[in-house]
């Protein structure tokens, strides 16, 4: 008879494997990165359908056959980007504050950090915990959109 199948015993639960025990400490232990993924994850989409939506209307409208339609897919994209750009409003003072180095618990950034840990849970404290290491990502965030946007435009 062979002990292939034979299941290490760990603490009082003798039914999981060494792996299974690694992932249940690793997943309770990481909960609030996966939390700030999560969240993370759930407005990149609410972005990505947005900025969707602002293609489509764009998009019909240079192909609309007259004033009264083109009107119509204007407004509505205006519509979908003021949507955006409210659900955005939230991150804009804390990312700004990060990419000109400003400390984010001195006022007035600091009413701005604790809103967005209010409105984004884990994802929004996590900027304010992870300053440092997002100044950098932002700044080259920002560096990357003004290269790309610069080649655009030639």
């Amino acid at each position: 008879m062979s002990n292939n199948n034979k299941v290490d015993k760990l603490g009082h639960n003798s039914n999981r494997s060494i792996s299974e025990e690694f992932a249940k400490k690793f997943q309770e232990e990481n909960w609030y990165l996966n939390d700030c993924i999560i969240t993370a994850i759930q407005t990149i989409a609410k972005l990505l359908l947005g900025s969707e939506r602002i293609n489509d209307n764009l998009k019909d409208l240079s192909n609309a056959k007259n004033n009264w339609d083109r009107s119509v897919h204007a407004n509505q994209a205006l519509k979908t980007s003021n949507h955006q750009l409210r659900d955005l409003q939230i991150f804009k003072n804390t990312i700004l504050a990060l990419l000109y180095r400003k400390d984010l618990y001195q006022q007035p950034q600091k009413h701005h950090t604790l809103e967005l840990g209010a409105h984004k849970q884990n994802f929004g404290l996590y900027f304010a915990n992870n300053e440092n290491e997002l100044q950098e990502t932002i700044k080259q965030a920002y560096k990357n959109w003004c290269e790309e946007e610069y080649k655009d435009n030639e």
